[in-house]
């Protein structure tokens, strides 16, 4: 009886799983949201080198990859842009969404707002965990939404 019990929990437990897959899978983006990960993608393959356009994307970052100004990137997220410059033509362009987990917890950076936990699609059909990016809708203490702002990056 013990046995059948323990079999049975691990079938519910399995089957909640791919259950909660499926479900974050197809979770809505929304456009302002897709928008900053594919001007992200642009930025990365429209350059010879990966810090052509440090500029343009310190205008779609936020949280710690921006030092306390706010106008220039910290060491670790250039780091993390020359990492994605380096694979990004690995991936779909334009982007494929293939994975989204969505969260309204306050995010790594302390930032209060829906964030977005993306993985886009390879050009080798893989899913993998890496290829994924963190986006932010930051709320302000109103609760009113402001730009999205990528917060996560250097994992394609």
């Amino acid at each position: 009886m013990r046995k059948i019990t323990i079999l049975l929990i691990a079938v519910l437990a399995l089957s909640f799983s791919v259950n909660a897959q499926k479900n974050q899978r197809k979770q809505a983006v929304p456009a302002e949201v897709k928008q900053i990960l594919q001007q992200y993608v642009t930025i990365l393959t429209s350059s010879d080198k990966p810090f052509d356009h440090a500029i343009k994307f310190i205008n779609i970052s936020g949280g710690d990859l921006l030092k306390k100004d706010k106008y220039s990137l910290k060491s670790q997220a250039n780091d993390f842009l020359a990492i994605d410059f380096e694979h990004i033509n690995e991936y779909l362009n334009p982007v494929k969404i293939v994975k989204v987990s969505v969260s309204d917890k306050p995010s790594v950076n302390g930032i209060q707002g829906t964030e977005y936990k993306i993985t886009i699609g390879r050009k080798d059909g893989k899913i993998t965990n890496v290829g994924h990016i963190l986006i932010v809708v930051p709320k302000d203490k109103r609760g009113n939404t402001t730009a999205p702002k990528i917060v996560f990056n250097g994992t394609f």
